[in-house]
């Protein structure tokens, strides 16, 4: 079953946590560095909410991490150095980082894939 635009949801999968879905959930303040000890993460949304702050470096170090979803909150800060395998969505995060002009995805300054405009289909993806 998919999760509802506002729902919130999290996924395991052999006792590791696989999926945290917090979109939309109202949420501020910084994303926090423990996510990183989620080390089974595949897809972390945190999409749609009013956080702040940088992007935590740890997440760099999730070897499972396929998606990560940031866009429309508030952050700040340059993007850091993600995996090649890491889907990474930033769009409206006016300060954050160096997105593409262009809203259709392409490479950030420090050489992460950064999508402005992530179509549906792919954050609905095997993820969801």
């Amino acid at each position: 079953m998919r999760a509802k635009a506002g729902d919130s949801s999290v996924a395991t999968w052999q006792g590791n946590v696989t999926k945290v879905n917090f979109h939309k959930q109202h949420f501020n303040g910084r994303i926090s560095p423990a996510f990183a000890n989620l080390t089974g993460l595949r897809l972390l949304r945190l999409n749609d909410n009013s956080l702040t702050g940088l992007i935590p470096d740890g997440l760099t170090r999730l070897p499972q991490l396929r998606l990560l979803n940031v866009s429309y909150n508030n952050l700040t800060g340059e993007i850091p150095k993600f995996q090649s395998t890491v889907n990474l969505a930033t769009s409206g995060n006016l300060l954050l980082g160096k997105t593409p002009s262009s809203g259709r995805g392409g490479t950030s300054s420090n050489g992460n894939r950064v999508s402005a405009g992530m179509p549906q289909q792919l954050l609905q993806s095997e993820y969801s």
